[in-house]
């Protein structure tokens, strides 16, 4: 999946591959739609070093999931939520115990339909800058602004279009002196599954256009990625089991060499718990195997290397209300000849209900 964006005056496109990874608040990347999800083979961590933090957290947070437009009729997982606080620890060591460095939270303020109409994130206990969402009578997201701490508008400015049906066709990205930077246009079926994203300029030229194909229960199984730059350009491959579940992705490049593959296997509950990636024709790659508990939470996440050594660990508790509460963060270190958990970081939510 390739993602388009824009930071100033540039144009920037990432590629994005299934994987389970956590972002920089340790939970799952979301995109625009607020039911949709992605994740990343790569960890966040590594883009959160550079100077260009806050850019790329709101380009992700502009992401036009190009999957999930068939995802209008699923249950909001945020109906009831008034507020959440995620806040994000590294932990230390002192005096040979663990001691936690508070690092930044976020908080998130909902609607009583379960739509996320505020973001802030603060640093250093202090805000640093500020997301706000609006929608229409429908619950459809039409404007989304960026603010600095001081209250005044910063960044980019995105505005949604929709059809009779609900279905977004046009994600507007306009700069801070309201020129329009990026157009991005979709096209759907006669059964409310999007066909056709095309990334465009303000003048109207295509940067990047994707194509999808669908099987009869809606399955996307084919999706043809037209970069401007040909490394952007591709195919992916989706195969499905009868329960519909996601077994099989194969992404190739534009030549029809093949770039990834990823095989996943799920329980009898539809439980992914184990998911195999492979990068071109090399052998595996990583394995990432998961646990869930009887509610069908995922409980524990392990990530090996291409040696299925033990690489990282993550763990999850839940309110009674199967909401996560808390979220380790381990790696894997040997010491003293033997294999360790070493805690890395600790992720908490907070929630206030309605």
């Amino acid at each position: 999946m390739i993602w388009k964006g824009a930071i100033g005056k540039s144009i920037v496109q990432i590629t994005f591959a299934n994987s389970h990874t956590t972002n920089w608040m340790g939970e799952i990347i979301l995109s625009n739609h607020p039911y949709c999800i992605i994740s990343l083979v790569q960890n966040i961590y590594m883009i959160r070093k550079g100077v260009h933090v806050k850019k790329i957290l709101f380009l992700l947070l502009s992401i036009s999931i190009l999957s999930c437009s068939g995802e209008k009729n699923t249950p909001n997982p945020n109906k009831g939520i008034k507020a959440k606080t995620i806040s994000e620890y590294k932990a230390g060591v002192k005096f040979g115990e663990t001691v936690w460095q508070f690092l930044r939270k976020e908080i998130r303020i909902y609607n009583s339909n379960g739509n996320e109409v505020e973001r802030s994130y603060y640093e250093d206990g202090t805000l640093d800058y500020k997301q706000i969402y609006e929608y229409d009578s429908d619950g459809n997201e039409i404007k989304r602004s960026n603010y600095d701490k001081d209250g005044t508008i910063e960044g980019h400015t995105y505005i949604g279009k929709y059809d009779s049906d609900g279905n977004q066709v046009e994600w507007l990205d306009y700069r801070l002196d309201e020129s329009l930077a990026t157009i991005t246009l979709k096209k759907y079926n006669s059964n409310g599954n999007m066909v056709e994203d095309s990334f465009n300029s303000s003048d109207g030229t295509v940067l990047g256009k994707s194509i999808y194909k669908y099987d009869s229960f809606g399955n996307n199984i084919e999706e043809l990625n037209h970069g401007k730059h040909e490394k952007y350009s591709g195919k992916t491959i989706r195969k499905y089991d009868s329960n519909s579940n996601l077994v099989e992705e194969l992404d190739y490049y534009k030549d029809g060499t093949l770039q990834s593959k990823i095989i996943n296997k799920y329980d009898s509950n539809g439980n992914r718990v184990e998911r195999l990636y492979y990068y071109q024709d090399h052998p595996l790659s990583r394995k990432w195997i998961n646990k869930y508990d009887s509610n069908g939470n995922e409980i524990e996440s392990l990530e090996y290397d291409s040696d299925g050594k033990l690489s990282r660990k993550l763990t999850t508790q839940y309110n009674n209300k199967n909401h996560p509460i808390e979220v380790l963060d381990y790696h894997s270190k040997i010491k003293f000849g033997k294999a360790q958990d070493v805690l890395d970081r600790k992720t908490t939510y907070e929630y206030e209900y309605y």
